[in-house]
């Protein structure tokens, strides 16, 4: 009896201690990716915790962009976004390190009502929510980077759903290295891409805000749209014209991979051809299944 009951705390000892490993690599691995998206964004969390298997969980995160950032999207000062829980499974990384395989879930995504100025290049400045008609931003996400075949980037998905705004679906396949972060697209190659936006309110709401800053009534902006003349930058004009309940379409499928800095050798006319640009996107994936309980997020 003595003895079996020796074996059996034994055992919860290693468990423990393993825990105990596990626990600290995480954190270790938290306070490296930490270290590296300072120079884009500040990231902090509350609490971490890993399991054995190799997935973690994270609750109340916060971000927080650069000023390379902020003024790269047109951020102001205080912009800041928070995660309620973050969920991370079916890790993989190959043999040099470099990663092939994750899934990401965000929940609880929001953005607190902004105060500070806003700094943006040109005409590229975000909408606050109170511009949108909310008193706040929020929403949940989902991303999973899945390997693809020989010699080919792996692809990146996203679904992305925004309360009283709208549901997107991203998917992109593209070779580029940390150089992105710091606005040089033009390093990139692009295999692949393709968006679907499903309109829950945002549309209607732009149009409204727009209309505001042009200093014009709604109808005037209504009108400007239903001329092909009066779309403003291409595709932007049929999203702003979408009813809730309405999806929009992008794709982009060169016929070979294409370097982004080539786009500059391109008349303004040609490059829609040679980014093979449709709106024939693939219709939107089903939504990821409802948060998993505390402690089954299984890889």
């Amino acid at each position: 009896m003595r003895a079996g009951l020796l074996v059996l705390a034994l055992s919860i000892a290693l468990a423990v201690a393993g825990l105990a490993a596990v626990q600290k690599a995480a954190d270790h691995q938290a306070q490296t990716l930490i270290a590296r998206v300072l120079p884009y964004a500040g990231l902090g969390y509350q609490r971490l915790w890993a399991w054995p298997w190799g997935s973690a969980t994270a609750w109340n995160l916060s971000l927080q962009p650069s000023a390379l950032t902020r003024t790269l999207l047109g951020l102001p000062e205080d912009s800041r976004l928070f995660v309620r829980e973050a969920w991370l499974r079916g890790v993989d990384t190959g043999p040099d390190g470099e990663l092939r395989a994750l899934r990401l879930s965000l929940y609880g995504l929001s953005a607190p009502p902004r105060r500070g100025p806003v700094r943006g290049l040109g005409p590229a400045r975000a909408f606050s929510a109170a511009e949108l008609g909310l008193r706040q931003l929020r929403g949940e996400a989902h991303l999973q980077l899945q390997p693809s075949g020989a010699d080919q980037p792996p692809m990146l998905t996203l679904q992305l759903r925004l309360e009283a705004l709208g549901e997107a679906d991203l998917q992109l396949r593209l070779e580029a290295d940390e150089s992105v972060l710091r606005g040089r697209w033009d390093r990139a190659v692009l295999h692949e891409a393709s968006l679907r936006w499903l309109d829950q309110g945002l549309a209607p709401a732009l149009r409204a805000a727009l209309a505001r800053r042009a200093g014009i009534p709604e109808s005037t902006w209504q009108q400007r749209l239903r001329s092909p003349q009066g779309w403003p930058d291409g595709l932007l004009g049929p999203a702003l014209a979408l009813a809730p309940g309405q999806s929009l379409g992008l794709r982009l499928a060169p016929l070979r991979p294409l370097p982004l800095d080539e786009l500059r050798l391109y008349a303004p006319a040609q490059r829609a051809d040679r980014l093979g640009l449709g709106t024939d996107a693939p219709p939107a994936r089903p939504w990821p299944a409802p948060r998993p309980l505390p402690g089954w997020a299984l890889p």
